[in-house]
């Protein structure tokens, strides 16, 4: 009898400034979901110094805190304790009401490094198909509880809940309100997607 084929190995996931391991223990070994919180992270995030810099010069010290706070969140979801700590300490500045530039100056190097590193990584990485969707209206409700319960404990995995019943969301909120919630999750802002459900 002839021997099956060895499985092909899992790539590791080698990204300076990010502990994988770490990473995968949050989302629960799930390699997929993981991927795609780095895609997101690297997307999303690599842009909130400057933004926290143009809020806090703006006078909006409230939002710039905000985002340091959502930045230090994900960043401790992927594994990358640096920048999480540098975020943590931009976060302790604008609450204090001090100057946020000179721990934004030390938190842009470590993200920007990150952010990069990510890039690089996705770039070899071999693309993971999608999810397919589940087009039972009957699911609705389970799947707003659901997806409550994951918001309020900042669970990634509501991420990757409400992508794959993307379609079942649009029949459930009303149009606008569907497009910011998604988009509410996959900048990470659980606390706004929360909000969006209540109508």
């Amino acid at each position: 009898m002839e021997k099956a084929p060895e499985p092909a190995p899992e790539r590791a996931i080698d990204i300076p400034g990010i502990d994988a391991e770490e990473g995968l223990r949050r989302v629960r070994g799930k390699r997929a979901l993981y991927a795609d919180i780095l895609r997101k992270f690297a997307a999303n995030q690599r842009a909130t110094p400057a933004a926290i810099l143009d809020r806090w010069r703006g006078g909006d010290a409230a939002t710039a805190e905000r985002l340091a706070h959502t930045l230090k969140g994900v960043a401790g979801t992927i594994g990358a304790g640096e920048v999480q700590r540098a975020a943590a300490a931009v976060e302790a500045a604008l609450r204090s009401g001090a100057a946020p530039e000179r721990t934004v100056a030390v938190l842009t190097p470590l993200l920007e490094d990150v952010a990069a590193g990510i890039e690089r990584w996705l770039a070899e990485a071999a693309p993971v198909p999608p999810v397919a969707p589940d087009a039972d209206p009957a699911k609705a409700a389970a799947l707003m509880a659901r997806l409550r319960g994951l918001l309020a404990d900042h669970d990634p995995e509501a991420e990757e809940l409400a992508e794959s019943n993307l379609h079942l969301l649009r029949t459930i909120l009303p149009a606008p309100r569907a497009d910011d919630f998604i988009q509410s999750v996959r900048g990470f802002d659980f606390s706004r997607a929360l909000e969006l459900m209540e109508w």
